[in-house]
């Protein structure tokens, strides 16, 4: 119930009673739902702190009529340099706030991007047919090729060095005699 008087306060601050209500701009449409607005989190960030709840709702005002910061102090009866300090404080507490969100939100949607693009290559790798060998790679064995030296060994067992092996005899086919 406070908070009923509280709003009206601030109103009354607001207020001109010496202006016709007619000539009196209209109050603005209902914002959007968009949520990559930054009017929709700025009005959860302010709802903790009276002060900023003011200086956002006037420059909601300077933003919906189009006046001067100059002509938006007079209206809420304080100076141009008062206005101009409580923007540059809002302004220095909101504005990191909002670009860690936005880094955040970001840095969300690059994830998920990465996770989708990681989860449909591992699902197009597992649709590939298995083009392989049907039998294992042999393996190498420890055993030098032919063509390398032997290496004495002076313990058991001992290799027979390699001998060349003797020519083939010719072959003879049965036409031939």
């Amino acid at each position: 119930m406070f908070h009923h008087f509280r709003r009206g306060k601030t109103d009354l601050a607001w207020l001109n009673r010496e202006v016709d209500v007619e000539k009196q701009p209209d109050e603005p449409a209902e914002l959007p739902g968009d949520t990559w607005l930054v009017a929709h989190w700025l009005d959860r960030a302010v709802a903790k702190d009276e002060r900023d709840q003011q200086t956002y709702e006037m420059i909601r005002y300077k933003a919906r009529t189009g006046k001067t910061d100059e002509q938006v102090a007079a209206d809420h009866f304080m100076t141009y340099a008062a206005w101009t300090c409580r923007l540059s404080r809002f302004r220095t507490k909101y504005a990191p706030r909002w670009r860690r969100r936005q880094l955040f939100v970001i840095l969300m949607l690059g994830g998920g991007a990465a996770v989708v693009v990681f989860l449909a290559w591992h699902w197009w790798k597992a649709m590939q047919p298995d083009i392989g060998p049907d039998r294992p790679f042999p393996t190498p064995s420890a055993r030098p090729s032919a063509s390398a030296p032997p290496v004495p060994t002076d313990e058991p067992p001992f290799e027979p060095p390699f001998e060349p092996s003797y020519p083939t005899p010719p072959r003879r086919f049965p036409d031939q005699k």
